[in-house]
């Protein structure tokens, strides 16, 4: 009795212990509405990069057209991102800090 859930005790915890082989989704799809005030502006996803350099790399720009924009990509992993837009003419005018993580959402102006 005793090695038979001494087997039990050791079949589970072994069980318990193997990873997951299954590759998580880190996917992104970020929609905009309701943006009309800022039609023809450029938004952008903005990622600290981790060189030396410390330069910022830029993980998607869309352009925002009848109110609305679309920006989809796949991360390599959650990190610390910026929201930044800018004038038709290049000119900054609105950065927000944010967290870049897989998933759905709608950004409604």
């Amino acid at each position: 009795m005793k090695k038979i859930i001494t087997l039990l005790f050791l079949s589970i915890l072994i069980a318990s212990c193997t990873q997951s082989k299954e590759k998580q989704d880190l996917s992104f799809r970020y929609t905009g509405i309701n943006w009309d005030k800022y039609e023809g502006h450029t938004i952008d996803i903005v990622v600290g990069d981790t060189t030396i350099a410390g330069v910022h790399s830029v993980t998607d720009k869309v352009i925002i057209k009848n109110g609305t924009f679309k920006i989809s990509d796949t991360l390599k992993q959650i990190r610390n991102a910026y929201f930044g837009l800018y004038s038709p003419e290049g000119k900054y005018v609105y950065k927000q800090e944010f967290i870049l993580e897989p998933g759905e959402l709608e950004l409604d102006l």
